[in-house]
């Protein structure tokens, strides 16, 4: 979760520990996490388009579902995968 933790946006880090981050992956169903990572895996195989404008980015995915980076001074960080 370390690795998940860094991929946040700073403002995000400085509020949520990797801990915290674990306890929130680990309520979620082990079925819900394994369809979203599939469905990213697939847009990202498919080289899914990525719009791309100043320090924003948005990937679709799975059926209109969309994933937002925002670029920050260390490099892109997700900051919402819906």
């Amino acid at each position: 979760f370390d690795v998940l933790h860094s991929l946040l946006p700073k403002a995000e880090r400085e509020r949520v520990s990797p801990a915290e981050l674990r306890e929130h992956w680990n309520n979620l169903t082990r079925d819900r996490v394994e369809r979203l990572v599939h469905a990213l895996r697939s847009a990202l195989r498919e080289q899914a388009p990525i719009d791309e404008k100043e320090d924003i980015a948005l990937m679709e995915y799975g059926g209109g579902r969309r994933a937002k980076l925002i670029r920050e001074e260390e490099g892109w960080c997700i900051e919402s995968i819906e």
